[in-house]
């Protein structure tokens, strides 16, 4: 597994919001969104599944209640379904529930999966979908870019038959247009809204 980096923090989006978790960053994504805040770090570990789980355990020390890990990215899906399936396992183990954030592009596990996915697909700046991901995915991402953005979720939603009360809608941070936008388009539609707490509280 190629990672970036880990470290104690909360979940700062989407319905787990506050929820203390280590987050677990991968390196490499296959999408290009302009937006995005997690281009990549400079220091790539390569490591071993285990050894990913070895450095949350380690963090116990200081958070012994620390009960979630967060594997985020890039795409997590980058790593292989058969990394990933053995990270799942190893974590389960030891005592973790593992959530993924991931584009939705990518299979994220067949004989093992996690105890939770949150699919944040982009389909304007990633490959094709992986139809089976975003059904299968417990909570559905989707960061608001304006009107164009609803009418694609509007079809996503009905192509993979996605309930609503799954879905979160993030506008971007940095503009607040968007925000109030979003803000309407969700309260019409009956989605949750999602915004970056960790921004907010100046945990990022």
């Amino acid at each position: 597994m190629n990672i970036d980096t880990i470290y104690p923090t909360f979940q700062g989006e989407g319905i787990w919001t506050g929820l203390p978790v280590v987050l677990v960053r991968t390196h490499g994504c296959n999408g290009h969104c302009p937006w995005c805040d997690t281009p990549g770090g400079t220091i790539v570990q390569g490591m071993s599944p285990e050894m990913v789980v070895q450095e949350c355990n380690e963090l116990r020390e200081d958070y012994p209640n620390m009960q979630h890990i967060l594997l985020t990215g890039g795409e997590p899906g980058l790593v292989g379904v058969a990394a990933l399936e053995e990270f799942y396992l190893a974590a389960n183990q030891d005592g973790w529930a593992v959530h993924v954030e991931s584009n939705g592009t990518l299979p994220l596990g067949y004989n093992v999966r996690p105890f939770w996915v949150c699919a944040s697909p982009k389909p304007s700046y990633t490959p094709p979908l992986d139809a089976i991901e975003v059904y299968l995915a417990d909570e559905i991402k989707w960061v608001y870019e304006g009107v164009g953005s609803e009418v694609v979720l509007t079809a996503l939603l009905k192509d993979f038959r996605i309930p609503r009360d799954k879905v979160c809608i993030q506008p971007l941070w940095d503009d607040k247009e968007l925000q109030r936008e979003a803000i309407a388009f969700a309260m019409q539609q009956g989605f949750r809204l999602s915004f970056q707490v960790h921004k907010m509280a100046g945990w990022a």
